[in-house]
């Protein structure tokens, strides 16, 4: 039997709207989603898009689906399924709003919309090839459309709560650590009463529900047991696992292997753990900032462990804090080797005497690219810089791969234009346009969250992206880059006021960025966004888990070498030959130059972020400091990593010559990928960065 204890924390009305799975979302009925036309689909099906192996690899590995046909989804099949969904999205809004809604223009825009991404000239984002147009996102809203997501600890329960849900439906999360320590003197500071007692009169069963609520609702549950003014304040909990499926068994919904309840009732031990500590401690800034962090990266482990997604965590904090700048130091913090390396963690400058404490993080730059740099004072000032922002608020944190500033429990809302992919300047401005219009949509569904509703509502923020950026360059030079960036960004600008006009909503108030783009970046086989290649001709090798035999079948027939991988004794290890069309690799840019081209596109194009790892050589290592003076005024974030010279067996990239290129090359046969079934892709992806990809 079900405990009212269980039944009380099913889906608090404080956290979401209601129970998700009776919202109506969509309010059309199926009969009148948007469905392209003959012609069209006729058009799509016989438009071939020229994908090399790695791109088909990723393609058929992580995007495509399975339909109700029991057939899987060819490229030319998810273009319709994403156009049809963001075409249904905008439909639907205008048809709840009373809007007209002119279906001939709106059949002809997705037609040409349709073409653009048919050869790839724009994107969504990974997580929109994935969910776009589902039935997960028609039945359950659009969180599962969203890349990242941000919070901060001023409510540490509540964020806690938040996150976890978020990185359990695929969402990365960025956390702003230092309000924690920042609300001590407030009320917040005697939130957490004392130790509950474990007397059999104190205890309060708990059944943990079998869903991603259930498992969301058990950490509100434990945290309101340690808080003032809460009906279960002092009881002591324990948790019924029960009902909690066994591992081995299927997941609905986002798909995956359930692993039991063995990763949650951990977390369940490690919260508990902290919180004691914590109530014993002397409340120091170091007690604040290890009990967050550990609260925070133990969410994301448990997340991994519980095989539902990969988590995709950052913290920011003060470059003062040394406790912060130690959270990966294990000589100082062993007891955190089993979670510290759940978030990539950057600090943030807010003022002119940060800048002047650059002392304290270069070494550690230097030995591992940690932490990242993030400039919050040209955050809150400027759009593109030079340009202010008139929307600057306190409560402001970034996403995991730090192309997008967001409020508290807003999320990432990402396209791409492919600029190297586009033939002439005209087809870029349709690419910019198509890419703005996808955001511009999705920001239009609501999610099952009211906090997350409210602020999206509010900033309606979109962030359209460019990636190709250095092919780019190599072909055209940087004088028609910026003309590009220019052009691009005022015609995504009028465009997404025009939209904003016609749907009676504010325009958004920030339009821009670049993320990473390590993943969608292999489809069209471009410079992964502002980052060079890493060589003119590399393996890419690639990981593939014994039991996928359909996918094994295609690659070993396509003649794809491959070997045991001496690191994991289920898994395979494919070696995939790939060419660029660079002239230029990444031991070619400088760090000069890598950092110039930041600040060129946070001038010109960029009123969010950059997401950019700078890489330098052993040789510019005594240059760090001297270079991040030179360009901290005039970025926004950055984050650096050594070009390591040392290799080990079987790495995901190793640069061969074209004559090796060739002799690979030929030996392998086409893929044929009719035979590949039985996927519903694997959306393990985030914000498409280096740390959150294949």
């Amino acid at each position: 039997m079900v405990s009212k204890f269980a039944v009380k924390y099913r889906r608090p009305a404080t956290y979401c709207i209601k129970n998700d799975s009776v919202i109506d979302f969509i309010k059309l009925s199926k009969n009148d989603y948007f469905k392209l036309n003959k012609e069209t689909k006729k058009m799509i099906f016989n438009t071939t898009c020229e994908m090399d192996l790695l791109g088909q690899f990723v393609f058929y590995r992580t995007y495509s689906r399975t339909t109700k046909n029991g057939e899987q989804e060819s490229w030319n099949d998810v273009v319709i399924r994403v156009i049809e969904g963001v075409m249904t999205i905008r439909k639907n809004w205008y048809y709840m709003n009373n809007l007209e809604w002119d279906e001939e223009k709106w059949q002809t825009f997705a037609k040409e919309m349709a073409e653009s991404l048919l050869k790839l000239k724009w994107c969504p984002p990974g997580r929109g090839l994935w969910a776009m147009g589902t039935d997960h996102m028609y039945n359950k809203g659009s969180a599962c459309l969203f890349n990242c997501g941000a919070v901060g600890t001023k409510n540490l329960k509540e964020s806690v709560v938040w996150a976890m849900n978020s990185l359990m439906l695929g969402i990365g999360v960025g956390f702003e650590i230092s309000d924690f320590w920042n609300m001590r003197n407030e009320s917040e500071e005697h939130y957490i009463t004392s130790s509950p007692e474990n007397t059999e009169s104190n205890k309060i069963d708990y059944v943990v529900e079998d869903s991603r609520e259930g498992w969301v609702d058990s950490i509100r549950a434990i945290f309101d047991c340690y808080l003032e003014n809460t009906s279960d304040s002092g009881r002591y909990i324990v948790y019924d696992y029960s009902k909690v499926r066994e591992a081995g068994l299927p997941i609905k919904g986002f798909g995956g292997i359930s692993s039991g309840p063995e990763p949650l009732r951990v977390l369940h031990e490690q919260l508990r753990s902290y919180l004691e500590r914590f109530i014993s401690s002397a409340k120091t800034q170091e007690d604040y900032t290890l009990f967050a962090a550990d609260c925070i990266n133990s969410l994301g482990v448990a997340v991994v462990s519980g095989n539902v997604r990969r988590s995709a965590e950052i913290l920011l904090g003060d470059i003062e804090n040394d406790t912060f700048l130690n959270l990966k130091n294990l000589d100082v913090y062993p007891e955190r080797s089993n979670i510290c390396y759940m978030s990539n963690n950057s600090v943030r400058f807010t003022n002119t005497n940060d800048i002047k404490q650059l002392y304290k993080v270069i070494p550690r730059i230097m030995d591992n690219g940690e932490p990242g740099l993030i400039n919050m004072y040209n955050v809150k000032k400027y759009k593109r810089m030079g340009e202010e922002n008139h929307e600057m608020v306190e409560s402001i944190c970034t996403n995991p791969c730090g192309e997008i500033p967001l409020h508290y429990f807003e999320l990432c809302n990402l396209s791409e234009v492919n600029i190297c992919k586009c033939d002439t300047f005209q087809q870029y401005i349709d690419a910019c346009k198509y890419a703005c219009f996808y955001c511009s949509t999705v920001n239009l569904l609501k999610t099952a969250d009211a906090k997350t509703n409210q602020v999206i509502q509010k900033n309606r923020r979109i962030g359209v992206s460019m990636s190709g950026i250095c092919d780019f360059i190599d072909s055209h030079g940087i004088i028609e880059w910026i003309d590009y960036m220019q052009k691009g960004y005022d015609e995504i600008k009028k465009y997404n006021k025009l939209l904003a006009d016609e749907a009676g909503i504010p325009p958004s108030i920030a339009l821009t960025t670049i993320k990473p783009s390590g993943t969608t970046s292999n489809l069209s086989n471009v410079s992964p966004g502002i980052h060079p290649r890493l060589f003119k001709q590399y393996i890419r090798r690639v990981r593939v888990s014994k039991k996928c035999t359909k996918l094994i079948e295609v690659l070993m027939n396509a003649n794809i070498p491959y070997e045991d991988d001496i690191y994991s004794s289920d898994t395979y290890v494919f070696s995939i030959p790939v060419k660029s069309i660079a002239n230029r690799s990444q031991k070619d840019y400088s760090i000069w130059e890598q950092m110039q081209h930041v600040s060129l596109a946070q001038k010109y194009f960029v009123d969010n972020m950059i997401s950019v790892t700078v890489t330098f050589s052993k040789e510019e290592a005594s240059m760090l400091k001297t270079c991040i003076e030179n360009y901290i005024t005039e970025i926004k974030g950055v984050s650096f990593l050594p070009q390591f010279t040392t290799f080990y067996k079987q790495p995901p990239y190793e640069e061969i010559t074209e004559e090796e290129y060739n002799k690979m090359i030929d030996s392998i046969k086409p893929a044929d990928w009719s035979k590949f079934t039985g996927s519903n892709g694997v959306d393990t992806r985030f914000c498409d960065g280096a740390n959150c990809t294949i």
